[in-house]
């Protein structure tokens, strides 16, 4: 069922939901708190045992941007159930009912499968392959400094974003701003230095995302040479050089019959 706003802001609800994402994918209470904030703007379907939540998953707001056209629709994320509670057909429900209540209202839904083995799983809903992404290894030898680097908020991000990226799936505000902040948990940022824009995941030492124009790819591989240190991987939109490596990013159900056809769709920083 679709939670409620009254239901949403019930703090036994909001602890259960809390609980249910810790138990299924491990993570500290610390980190899944940081979706309550945002829960009167996502939608949470979630099954009952009695009173008890033992499936659940959040359809935060999303967009997909084909040229000048500005598709609306829903990330699904977080999808979990309790182990006790497996097999008895919660998720497919959720999902259905999900696709059921946004057919006629959005234009699609879209996700990233924790893991390939799900890919299948998610086609059974009329989910299709049709995201992508390049993944560059490059070796660098800069110093990694980013001191002088400016946090970029939410707004920002995504008007780059849109400038750069004609085809590409992108969160709106809001949900631009829980990504923020879960990436923030795990020291990434969104920066911009030496006129360069990139999402930076300190601990992973990746560059998740770069924001340029693809005539610039050649400048931008110089300054990320110059700039980080020692084997980085890079993921970006366009391939950066010969070793290159596209790989798929996601999944989409499409309502509206002018997405139907695309199937090389942009996506990068992602929630899972």
């Amino acid at each position: 069922m679709l939670l409620s706003a009254e239901q949403k802001n019930n703090e036994e609800i909001k602890n259960q939901l809390v609980n249910l994402w810790c138990e299924v994918f491990s993570d500290s209470e610390e980190y899944v708190r940081l979706i309550l904030p945002f829960l009167p703007f996502f939608d949470c379907y979630a099954v009952f045992e009695k009173e008890e939540i033992v499936s659940a998953m959040y359809l935060l707001p999303s967009e997909i941007k084909i040229g000048e056209k500005l598709y609306k629709g829903r990330y699904l994320y977080a999808a979990a159930t309790k182990e006790k509670s497996r097999k008895n057909g919660y998720m497919s429900l959720l999902i259905n009912e999900a696709i059921d209540t946004l057919k006629d209202k959005g234009d699609f839904i879209s996700l990233v499968p924790a893991n390939d083995g799900l890919y299948s799983y998610y086609a059974r809903f009329g989910f299709e392959s049709a995201m992508y992404n390049y993944v560059t290894k490059l070796t660098c030898d800069g110093v990694c400094n980013l001191s002088d680097g400016e946090a970029l908020k939410a707004e920002k991000v995504n008007t780059l974003r849109k400038e750069y990226f004609s085809c590409a799936h992108h969160f709106t505000d809001k949900t631009m701003e829980y990504a923020l902040d879960c990436y923030r948990f795990f020291s990434s940022e969104f920066l911009e230095s030496k006129g360069k824009a990139f999402l930076y995941a300190e601990d992973e030492n990746t560059v998740y995302e770069g924001l340029f124009e693809s005539s610039e790819r050649e400048e931008y591989v110089t300054f990320l040479k110059e700039t980080f240190k020692g084997e980085t991987e890079v993921i970006s939109a366009f391939r950066l050089d010969a070793a290159s490596e596209k790989t798929r990013c996601g999944m989409v159900k499409a309502f509206n019959s002018a997405l139907q056809n695309e199937k090389e769709i942009y996506m990068n920083h992602t929630l899972m």
